[in-house]
């Protein structure tokens, strides 16, 4: 496999998956998965946060649920999933430092607004690390929460 022409952050798949969200290309469905299988999307745009450069018409290969590959063109083999996702856009998800996430609603409304991570404030009944452990046992869909209680 040849090595990416970008400079690559251990991006979780999930955010790819938000960003498809956010662009329209998956409305309403929720992160599939393929245990053991590496997932290649192709024909995606790629926004590259650390240069602030986009790069069109890419494809990218998801590995154990981090981003391994962006290149023009990655061959899959026979056991990835391959997604032609031609002209959505991958991109960066969102960090909420400052956040009440106090219910299962808020979770799922932050996660379908492209929010990855959640740091929370402060919630009354502890309800924030109850959601956190439920999203942690993939009960539930929703952020990476990092919880204060």
């Amino acid at each position: 496999m040849r090595s990416s022409p970008l400079k690559l952050y251990p991006v979780r798949a999930l955010t790819v998956v938000l960003a498809l969200l956010l662009s329209g290309g998956l409305a309403g469905a929720q992160q599939p998965t393929y245990p053991g299988q590496d997932v290649v999307l192709q024909g995606v745009n790629v926004l590259d946060p650390a240069s602030g450069t986009e790069h069109r018409g890419v494809s990218v290969r998801v590995r154990d649920g981090i981003i391994d590959a962006i290149d023009r063109v990655i061959s899959p083999s026979s056991d990835d999933v391959v997604l032609d996702l031609s002209g959505l856009w991958v991109v960066p998800g969102f960090v909420d430092a400052h956040s009440h996430l106090a219910t299962l609603a808020a979770a799922r409304r932050a996660l379908e607004s492209g929010v990855t991570t959640v740091r929370t404030a402060g919630i009354d009944g502890w309800a924030d690390v109850a959601i956190r452990d439920a999203v942690l046992a993939g009960v539930l869909p929703g952020p990476e929460i990092a919880a204060a209680g």
